[in-house]
């Protein structure tokens, strides 16, 4: 059923435009014919010398149409109902004239009896008519966040409007579904929304088949990073190379740092008449990473190459797989260039499947067969004729698309074989895709009346072109020519089979009994002393005094859980406390969460914009943002500004050691790394420990089981300075509400307690082994610096007595004795 917005004929409605176009070619024509010498027919149709229309005296009707709305916007509804008018579709009249006396009511009503009010001049004045609106938005993105907000509002307005009243119509839904799903399905509260999206392709809801296809056009992209980045979000992906969606955090961070830009291959680059800018290559930028990992950035320059520094620790295997992707996107682009049949097109993405695609559900892989192969394909309509619509065709020499605005026999040839070459194609396609059988039902089809000499329109469809070479099918004849068919193929690949003559019974699927179920039972062996641990998991069992299992793999950097009793177990401590200023650091709240903003400062700081301003605007900026980010007040602007000035202008060594001037290539953040432990014993950890470090002999013994498994950590900051590479880490704790309470004796009771000593000693050792394995010649006493703490609230800028910080350089022989036992040495460590 399909209705009518009028209820007049407007099959000849034209659009006003279009025929005024019309209109000025014909007179300029007719001028030209009769003045042969005037010049003015060459001049601009609508310039004061130029050809008037009103001049000429003629088209006195050209504005006499019905309704111009319906005439330029309606073009495929008029000729939709041109269509259904010759397959004698009939006519139901139930015209109702019911319009609201709005401004969209009027327009209805316009279009529904053919009137123009604008031919009169006549304007509709509604100022507080909402009936019909235009929002002018500068994206998609904003005009469905308008559309979401504007719903709202109408739902507030009309509590009887529910969300099943309403329909939003869009020219292109799939550019606009992404959109769509971000804000009505990102709202979770009383404000959401129910919604369903309708007629989305197959392309937009399976993400594997919009990368399949980006992959078959991969010859005609520029892979730039975001490019690439995007087939990677891909889970089938993902799988196959290896990767995560936590990796491809790190990975494009490293595409940005090596300067990855476009282009596969410098040769990739110059298929687009481009000069070739191999520092911005995947292939120059691949190799900055695999250089990284073997040799430090200082080194400088190797082979015209210089080592990306971020590329490092057991994340340096995400290099190995974003290279397996790009050697394999550049095989596919060398591959793609080939000519093949349609064979062995056909093979060809069977391999391009199974070589970047590995799915993980069943969704996956009815992803990956949709559009590639069907168990059974039916064609229930092939001889139905579907003539082309418009004399539309493609020049056979260049390729170039035409449209005959004149119609001709030959235009109507031309798009006549494309027709039929297109259903061709499309026949083609349903028997290759087809893996058991493939149905077709066949009739003796005309459009109109049935012709007495039993004619039909078969000889111009694909299968009866097939059938009968082109020529005219009779209605008789096309038993015999499906069984002519039928004969010429071996081994039954083509029956006729008959319609049945009874109507089959409904389907109904087999309910299978399967038994009750019931679990295997396990009979591998667990290994259970192997798990990820930590600084935080092993001087947690320290302090507990227990001896279970801590498992530390999901443990997160930046999260401040030395201190997070801290908050309650200072409050007696502030009452024998002399008053101090409310908003002093000293006062800051205390506790996990404190500590952790307290952290975050220092690892979101930019120090470049920080050391270019002239001023502290950048500063003042960076602090009221992070603290309404972390929902602090205003108020301890004052006081977290002074603590970041004083950390960041202090003399660490007592010299010149300053953070305020350390560049960012000498200088990394949060630095994760995994220490393999062969065996850790905790007798001769605590023995090891206690015999090198005199805070280790105050604190006690560590007590856990004996392990294996990897010691997971975050390193606050890791610099160089001077040659020498240190490791620091922040610390939030309050020890009281003055300076001097921060004191080296002080600050070592609290070492003690938090057991801050094994932290230290861990991070020493993993900074040992990564400086062993990148600098040549390298040597403990002359390239490690050693540890050094800040305890933030303590710290001052200029103070000989270095109040707040703590610094300490392990000996060799507890780092190497420690690098011994995590190896299991036990008979080479020395104690």
């Amino acid at each position: 059923m399909v209705a009518n917005p009028c209820q007049h004929y407007w099959g000849d409605e034209r659009d006003p435009k279009y025929l005024r176009k019309l209109a000025t070619r014909k007179l300029l024509e007719r001028q030209k014919k009769n003045n042969p010498d005037d010049t003015t027919a060459d001049k601009g149709w609508f310039s004061k010398e130029g050809l008037s229309l009103d001049s000429l005296g003629t088209f006195d009707n050209l504005d006499s149409i019905g309704n111009p709305l319906l005439g330029s916007m309606g073009k495929l509804g008029r000729d939709y109902f041109h269509q259904l008018h010759d397959l004698n579709a009939f006519d139901i009249d139930v015209f109702v004239s019911d319009h609201k006396d709005t401004l969209l009511g009027n327009l209805q009503k316009d279009i529904f009896e053919l009137h123009d009010r604008t031919a009169q001049g006549v304007h509709t004045q509604r100022e507080r008519d909402h009936s019909l609106q235009f929002h002018s938005c500068h994206s998609p993105l904003r005009e469905v966040e308008v559309l979401y907000d504007h719903l709202l509002e109408m739902f507030e307005q009309n509590p009887e409007l529910t969300p099943k009243d309403i329909v939003i119509m869009l020219p292109d839904i799939d550019s606009y579904t992404p959109w769509i799903q971000a804000v009505f399905g990102s709202i979770d509260d009383q404000r959401r929304i129910p919604y369903a999206i309708s007629d989305v392709s197959a392309k937009s809801e399976h993400p594997i088949l919009s990368a399949f296809l980006k992959f078959l056009e991969l010859d005609k992209s520029r892979c730039t990073a975001p490019e690439l980045m995007e087939l990677m979000e891909v889970p089938a992906i993902q799988s196959r190379f290896k990767l995560t969606t936590g990796d491809l955090d790190i990975l494009r961070q490293w595409t940005h740092e090596s300067g990855i830009r476009w282009g596969l291959t410098p040769v990739h680059q110059s298929r687009f008449d481009l000069p070739e800018l191999q520092a911005n290559s995947w292939l120059f930028g691949i190799r900055r990473m695999l250089l990284g990992y073997a040799m430090p950035e200082n080194t400088g320059v190797y082979s015209e190459i210089l080592p990306l520094d971020s590329v490092q620790g057991m994340n340096a295997v995400l290099a190995g797989y974003l290279a397996s992707f790009i050697d394999s996107a550049e095989q596919l682009l060398a591959e793609l260039d080939e000519n093949r049949t349609i064979e062995a097109w056909i093979q060809f993405t069977h391999q391009l499947l199974e070589h970047f695609f590995l799915p993980q559900s069943e969704e996956d892989e009815s992803a990956l067969k949709m559009g590639l192969e069907y168990n059974v394909v039916f064609i229930p309509f092939p001889c139905h004729l579907r003539k082309a619509d418009s004399p539309l065709y493609h020049d056979q020499q260049t390729s170039e698309t035409w449209l005959a605005l004149t119609p001709s026999d030959e235009a109507s040839m031309l798009s006549e074989k494309e027709r039929l070459a297109e259903d061709l194609r499309l026949l083609y396609v349903a028997l290759t895709r087809s893996v058991y059988c493939c149905y077709l039902g066949m009739a003796p089809y005309k459009s109109g009346r049935a012709s007495k000499d039993g004619k039909t329109d078969l000889h111009l469809t694909a299968i009866g072109y097939l059938l009968n070479q082109g020529e005219n099918i009779l209605s008789p004849d096309l038993n015999t020519l499906l069984e002519q068919m039928a004969e010429r193929c071996e081994h039954q690949q083509v029956v006729i089979s008959p319609l049945p003559a009874s109507t089959l019974p409904p389907y109904s699927p087999v309910i299978s009994q399967e038994g009750s179920l019931s679990a295997r039972n396990f009979t591998g062996n667990i290994e259970r002393n192997w798990w990820t641990t930590s600084y935080s998991a092993l001087s947690r069992l320290s302090s507990h005094r227990s001896a279970s299992v801590v498992d530390a793999s999901n443990e997160a950097p930046g999260f401040d859980t030395e201190v997070i009793d801290e908050q309650h177990a200072t409050q007696e401590n502030l009452q024998a406390e002399e008053p101090i200023n409310p908003l002093s650091l000293f006062n800051f709240p205390k506790g996990a969460q404190p500590g952790t903003f307290m952290h975050s400062l220092f690892e979101e700081l930019d120090m470049n914009a920080l050391r270019s301003s002239d001023d502290d605007a950048y500063f003042d900026s960076f602090l009221l943002e992070s603290h309404t980010r972390a929902g602090y007040g205003e108020e301890w602007l004052p006081a977290i500004k002074g603590m970041l000035l004083n950390c960041l202008n202090a003399p660490l060594d007592g010299k010149n050691l300053r953070l305020m001037n350390l560049q960012d290539s000498a200088r990394r953040v949060e630095m994760e790394f995994y220490l393999p432990i062969e065996k850790l014993d905790p007798y001769r950890l605590n023995r090891l420990i206690a015999q090198h470090d005199p805070l280790s002999a105050r604190a006690g013994e560590l007590q856990f089981h004996s392990m294996k498994g990897m010691l997971k950590g975050f390193i606050d900051l890791t610099f160089e300075y001077q040659g020498r590479w240190y490791v620091l880490d922040y610390k939030s704790n309050w020890l009281g509400n003055k300076a001097s309470d921060y004191s080296r004796e002080a600050m070592e009771r609290v070492m003690v307690e938090h057991r801050y000593d094994l932290q230290y000693q861990l991070y020493s050792l993993a900074l040992h082994r990564l400086l062993r394995q990148r600098i040549p010649d390298y040597d403990y006493d002359q390239h490690f610096g050693g540890a050094i703490y800040l305890f933030l609230r303590g710290v001052q800028m200029n103070d000989p007595e270095h109040h707040g910080i703590f610094s300490h350089k392990p000996s060799f022989a507890l780092v190497n004795g420690l690098d011994q036992l995590f190896n299991g040495e036990e008979e080479l460590m020395a104690c």
